[in-house]
This record gives structure tokens, sequence and C-alpha cells, in this order.
């Protein structure tokens, strides 16, 4: 049978034993991680040069895009903006024959 001083150095080995697994496990999984990274770092810079010339054409595509918009806009605010300039200048003209008439009203009195 085991005495308990046996026993307490069994525990012993398999706590070091432990710590030393668990050790190399986190070496592992950092590893791991660091080789993963590395190949999206290694992707990126394969990525990126190819990015810059869509990102281009995508710009050139809204500038496009937005220059048709406005001229859209543009046309189909045209009216509005010219009833707006008429009905003023109508509400111009009004006011300036309102106080010609009222000013001979008030001589011919």
């Amino acid at each position: 049978m085991l005495d308990v001083e046996m026993l307490q150095q069994i525990l012993h080995i398999a706590r070091d034993v432990a710590v030393i697994l668990l050790a190399l496990e986190g070496l592992v999984a950092g590893a791991i991680v660091f080789l993963v990274m590395h190949a999206i770092l290694r992707g990126l810079r394969q990525l990126v040069p190819q990015t810059v010339r869509y990102i281009a054409k995508a710009q050139h595509a809204v500038a496009l895009a937005r220059h048709a918009i406005q001229r859209g806009a543009t046309f189909v605010c045209a009216p509005f903006v010219w009833l707006n300039r008429a009905s003023a200048q109508v509400r111009a003209l009004a006011n300036r024959l309102n106080a010609v008439f009222t000013g001979f009203s008030a001589k011919g009195r």
C-alpha cells in the first residue's frame, strides 16, 4: 500500500507535469495565433494594391452618379424655381401698381 509520503511525491510530480503541459499548451496556442496573424498580414499585403485600383474605379463611378443625380435634380426643380421667381416678380409688380394707384387716388381727392 502507498504511504502518505509516497503519495505526496506522486502528487508533486503530477503537479509539475501538469504545469509543464499547461505551459506547452499556451506556447502552442500562441504559435497558432502568431501564424494566423502572419497569414492575414501576408494576404493583406497582396490585397491592398488591388484594392486601391478598385477604390479609384468606385470613386469615378460615384462621381458620375453624383453628376447625373445633380442634373436630374436641377431638371426636376427648375419649374418650381421658375414659379417661385415668377410669383415674387408678380408680387413686386402688384405692390408697385398698388403704390402707384394709391398715390393717384390720394392726389385726385
